[in-house]
């Protein structure tokens, strides 16, 4: 075996490794590649894809924000199938239609991008209560707004209308009563 190692045995993908001769490769033969640096037949065929400016479903979704199985869900639905490629029959996309695909879901569906959200904390020092204040009539009074989190300390957001509404009533009702409440006691 050291004599077969001393030969010099070198990776056939051309990364110059060496390979190192085991007593298995007496009867098994000599390996051409390292393991793992065999060409893989999905790498190569996506890698051919993308060199002709084509998208694989893996792609777009990242691009899209939304999960593969999302895509492949709304395909036929919301846009028409798309064609495919290769042997494996991958999924192609061209940039036009990801551009298209983008418009129509954040026409058609919530999957677009996430609205910008304001804090339960950064609402009740832009309304000057406490944040129970808040908490206790959400939904009822207020706004419900979208529970975040799970939890004893659950964090809640609102949109910037939502929010804009909450500080008005604050304003409004709580103050007046904290006045009203002053007064009582002062005379």
């Amino acid at each position: 075996m050291a004599a077969e190692n001393a030969k010099g045995h070198t990776c056939a993908c051309g990364c110059g490794k060496p390979i190192r001769i085991l007593p298995s490769h007496h009867s098994q033969g000599i390996p051409r590649y390292l393991r793992a640096h065999h060409p893989m037949a999905v790498t190569m065929e996506t890698r051919h894809i993308k060199e002709s400016g084509l998208l694989t479903s893996t792609a777009v979704a990242q691009m899209l924000g939304i999960g593969k199985t999302t895509l492949r869900r709304i395909e036929g639905t919301l846009f028409e199938p798309v064609p495919r490629q290769g042997s494996r029959k991958m999924r192609v996309f061209t940039p036009e239609q990801v551009d298209v695909l983008r418009n129509e879901l954040r026409q058609k569906t919530r999957l677009g991008p996430k609205p910008v959200l304001v804090g339960l904390e950064e609402l009740a020092c832009r309304a000057a209560c406490s944040m129970q204040t808040i908490r206790r009539r959400l939904g009822t009074e207020l706004p419900p707004g979208r529970k975040l989190s799970e939890g004893p300390r659950a964090k809640w957001g609102f949109t910037p209308k939502e929010a804009k509404q909450i500080v008005a009533w604050v304003k409004r009702h709580v103050r007046r009563r904290r006045r009203r409440q002053r007064a009582e006691g002062k005379t």
